[in-house]
């Protein structure tokens, strides 16, 4: 693995030994000299002396100094033999100042070797460590897998761990304490392993361990150690984290034993497994790289999709809970591939979130659903409509200029910001309270109104509500799914009565039965959404029920739109 690199290190010596091999013979020609060129200056030598040595140092050619002292040498047998101008023969005064110099150079040699040593061995350990948190890295990791692959016949796995929505941190807090943020988790990591099991840092916010096994409830024993290690709230510059959480990705050593293709399975499965949302745990499988293959293929165009403009907006609408009357619509937005047709948003949205393309993706959906909006309202569609819901990733409402970019599009389009809501997902607002806490009330200021979606997914307390300024709630549809459930209609109702108590809208989403849309209508539910009332459309079929409706007088003058990524 490293044979390149050692091959080129010894081939850079054998030419600096060849270059300092060629003034060897400078001192000893130069007497011979000095009937064409002058009586010699005692600086002369170290115009010699000088290069050769810095090429000791830099290079670390041993022979580099060797040519030194040879030539050194050499200048002063010249100096004995043939005097040291015009015949004059050399004085033991002149010989002696030689001999000094000589011992100086060496001395100037010798410390700039051991300086030359000591870097050296700090290049050696960058090598194979972070420099954040200077554990090993992924090259030292497969270094010590493949040793262990050779040595034991033992089972060998490696876990590849990533931490959730650490960008997050980065963009919210600053790149220097989500540093110390690493630092601390790597510390917390190290100290639960056990005696053979190896800790990695490998770039970012990735970390792996390794250890050989003889049965699986060793790996499980270890996922939980890892997952403990992370449950304790991290306190960073006077703020509090509530407690990390890392999907993780195991790979065996069942099917191969190259430490590049286990590690490469490893980050197959962690990919896999940050699909299914926070902690999420993958083990790999042949059917994986298949499916990485094409997710690989998906994110490729992706980027294209974006910038040529395959994706699209449809809306869903939302109903008054009392009368079913058309309160509003949230915009999906959709993706017709060109040849494989149209793509789930469930497989590109999160990839667009792995890949760092969610904020163009998010940009474009916002800027389309305001157009929309805008578009509406001059065709004298929603004459009453007050609000525009727009639901926004942690990585769009982090970004520091998304508030001002917001306002500006808003401002473009003759939508005063009261009529815009911020849609955030209890997930993103759990991630740090007092982050998300901050940036809300800056759009607050700024005339923006806040949802927060998906609620009820586990993540949060009622407690915080009166916190924040949020005025919109949005039940999760997997507590909707299960109302039929008594335990779920226990948690359902006083999610709403609560909500009511502090002045807020709810919507209830996923709604696929009569039953359902009953039930949370009794339980005071003000909007409802799904299946069973209306399915999404593209904008031209929304228009003209808008225009049906509105001509047959059911449109309500309160409408609200509701934009989500």
């Amino acid at each position: 693995m490293h044979s390149n690199g050692t091959e080129t290190s010894r081939a850079n010596n054998i030419r600096i030994s060849l270059l300092a091999a060629l003034f060897v013979p400078i001192p000893a020609l130069h007497p011979l000299l000095i009937p064409f060129i002058g009586p010699p200056s005692h600086l002369l030598w170290w115009v010699y002396v000088v290069p050769v040595a810095l090429m000791s140092y830099t290079f670390g050619a041993r022979w580099a100094a060797f040519a030194t002292l040879a030539g050194v040498l050499l200048l002063i047998t010249g100096e004995r033999l043939f005097g040291y101008g015009y015949g004059t023969p050399a004085t033991w005064e002149t010989t002696l100042s030689l001999a000094t110099a000589l011992a100086i150079t060496l001395l100037l040699i010798a410390v700039l070797s051991a300086y030359a040593g000591h870097a050296a061995h700090k290049l050696r350990r960058s090598a194979f460590t972070h420099p954040l948190t200077q554990l090993p890295n992924r090259r030292q990791l497969e270094a010590e897998v493949a040793t262990a692959l050779k040595r034991s016949r033992r089972n060998h796995a490696i876990l590849f761990l990533d931490i959730d929505d650490f960008d997050a941190i980065n963009y919210s807090l600053g790149y220097g304490a989500g540093d110390r943020v690493l630092i601390e988790i790597a510390a917390r990591l190290q100290q639960c392993l056990q005696t053979g099991e190896k800790l990695a840092h490998l770039a970012g916010d990735k970390f792996a361990v390794y250890r050989s096994f003889d049965d699986w409830t060793e790996l499980d024993a270890l996922v939980q150690r890892l997952r403990e290690a992370l449950l304790q709230p991290l306190k960073i510059d006077d703020m509090e984290l509530r407690a990390v959480s890392a999907g993780i990705g195991i790979a065996s050593n069942a099917n191969t034993n190259s430490p590049e293709t286990l590690s490469q399975n490893a980050g197959t499965a962690l990919s896999h497994a940050k699909q299914s949302g926070r902690s999420g745990l993958s083990v790999f499988n042949q059917s994986m790289q298949e499916e990485a293959g094409n997710r690989l293929s998906i994110l490729n165009d992706l980027s294209t999709a974006i910038e040529q403009g395959q994706l699209s907006n449809h809306y869903q609408p939302i109903h008054d809970a009392r009368n079913g009357d058309i309160v509003g619509v949230e915009a999906l937005v959709r993706w017709q591939h060109p040849e494989k047709g149209s793509i789930s948003p469930g497989e590109f949205i999160p990839l667009s979130e792995q890949a760092g393309l969610i904020g163009k993706l998010g940009r474009v959906v916002m800027l389309q659903a305001l157009d929309d909006f805008s578009h509406w309202r001059r065709e004298g569609l929603f004459k009453g409509t007050r609000f525009l819901n727009i639901n926004v990733s942690p990585l769009q409402l982090l970004d520091p200029g998304f508030s001002e970019e917001l306002e500006q599009a808003a401002r473009q389009r003759d939508l005063e910001p009261e009529l815009v809501v911020i849609e955030i997902t209890e997930t993103a607002m759990m991630q740090s309270e007092q982050v998300s806490l901050q940036v809300l009330e800056k759009l607050s200021l700024r005339g923006f109104r806040v949802a927060i979606d998906d609620f009820g997914s586990g993540y949060s307390s009622l407690n915080y509500l009166h916190k924040l300024p949020v005025r919109v709630l949005k039940i999760d549809r997997l507590l909707v799914e299960q109302i039929d459930n008594k335990d779920q209609v226990t948690l359902i109702k006083p999610i709403v009565e609560i909500a009511r108590s502090l002045g807020l809208e709810v919507i209830a989403e996923g709604v696929e039965n009569r039953e359902q849309r009953d039930q949370l209508k009794l339980m005071g539910a003000d909007f409802l959404q799904g299946f069973h009332l209306s399915r999404p459309m593209p904008s031209a079929d929304l228009i003209a029920r808008f225009t049906r409706e509105e001509r047959g007088g059911t449109l309500t003058r309160r409408n609200q739109i509701s934009t989500v990524t």
